[in-house]
């Protein structure tokens, strides 16, 4: 028996825990291959993003964010544990509304805000790792019609590509096209373009390795009720060797002129190669389920990352093999459709009826065969 499976089940509109669920055993002589994706970026459209947003800029007053999970495994039964092989991304950002304006602006060769002190806050993480994971279910019994489960995973994991960034400073705009102001910009980036890195420390030759650890409890009731949590990454690291680090330090307060008699900033910096721990931020997914008929299953679920939320609520009608589902996400007004027919299933997430315009963006497809 063959047994290959596309993408993962999933109840809220936004899955960022990327279907990392531990508490399913993997059945006897079968290989099962998952993989989930989901993206969430504030300011401006996923699929244009490099573009400055394109037609589209709207971020918010305070702080943004973006937010993305992909992974994908696939495994088989040994000895009554899954082992699999694993690929996974992820990136998690901040921005200011000020900094965001100061770099679309640039872009677009838009002028200043006279007077206006802009507050630069920046700070980004983003993982590509692949390896090896052991995950397990274990039955903890039952009480008062409540059956228990506990699902645990470990990876060992082989790191692409890592990068860890922050900008903090403020400026002023004394006229349309100058600002005055500070800022301090540290990068520390396997993938940093040896072009922008000081070529008396040489760029090394970067290496990451590490963990990562993924717990699921779920209880089922007599009832048709059903609590899930999934928690990504309790606990993961993985320790950097030699890696390049740049720190630069903008201070065009103190002004100088060039050959060219042109105002520029004052930049000093420091270029290292470091080995370093790279935390992996933890992911949560909480969800409820109650059966209000034979064939109708509304549900509750709660995507958790950095501390931002992303509360959802749908509703499932038909059986067990066959049926259809649809969720939306309270903050990212996305909208998740998606069915099961038996040995085939089918999902899609977004805010906006055109993907090139949406900000919240995720897919879903499996494809189970047997013989």
């Amino acid at each position: 028996m063959l047994a290959l499976v596309l993408g993962a089940t999933r109840t809220s509109a936004l899955d960022l825990t990327g279907g990392s669920g531990a508490a399913e055993n993997c059945a006897k002589g079968a290989v099962s291959v998952q993989a989930t994706a989901a993206a969430y970026v504030e300011p401006a459209p996923v699929l244009s993003i490099g573009n400055y947003g394109g037609g589209r800029y709207d971020p918010g007053s305070g702080t943004n964010i973006a937010a993305a999970t992909g992974f994908a495994e696939a495994s088989v039964a040994v000895g009554g544990f899954c082992v699999g092989l694993l690929d996974r991304a992820e990136f998690f950002g901040t921005a200011s509304r000020d900094l965001l304006d100061v770099v679309v602006g640039n872009h677009f060769n838009r002028p200043f805000d006279v007077a206006h002190t802009y507050e630069l806050q920046y700070n980004f993480q983003m993982l590509q790792a692949a390896g090896m994971r052991l995950r397990r279910a274990f039955e903890l019994g039952s009480y008062q019609g409540i059956r228990f489960k506990l699902g645990l995973g470990l990876s060992l994991l082989d790191a692409l590509q890592g990068r860890v960034e922050s900008l903090h400073g403020s400026a002023i705009a004394t006229s349309t096209d100058y600002a005055i102001g500070s800022a301090t910009w540290l990068r520390t980036d396997s993938d940093l373009n040896p072009n922008e890195f000081n070529p008396f420390v040489g760029p090394g030759h970067p290496h990451g390795a590490g963990y990562s650890t993924d717990l699921q409890m779920r209880a089922d009731s007599d009832f048709g009720t059903t609590l899930d949590l999934v928690v990504m990454d309790v606990v993961g690291r993985i320790y950097w060797r030699d890696d390049r680090n740049s720190l630069r330090v903008a201070d065009n307060a103190q002004v100088r002129y060039n050959a060219d008699f042109n105002r520029e900033a004052f930049i000093t910096g420091v270029d290292s190669r470091i080995d370093f721990v790279q935390d992996l931020r933890t992911k949560y997914q909480l969800n409820a389920a109650q059966r209000l008929t034979g064939e109708i299953t509304a549900f509750v679920a709660d995507d958790c990352v950095g501390g931002y939320h992303f509360p959802s609520l749908g509703a499932r009608l038909g059986g067990p093999e066959r049926y259809g589902s649809t969720s939306f996400d309270t903050r990212s007004h996305a909208v998740s459709i998606g069915g099961t027919w038996s040995v085939a299933s089918i999902g899609f997430t977004s805010n906006s009826w055109l993907p090139r315009h949406a900000t919240a963006l995720g897919v879903s497809a499996a494809l189970s065969l047997r013989w």
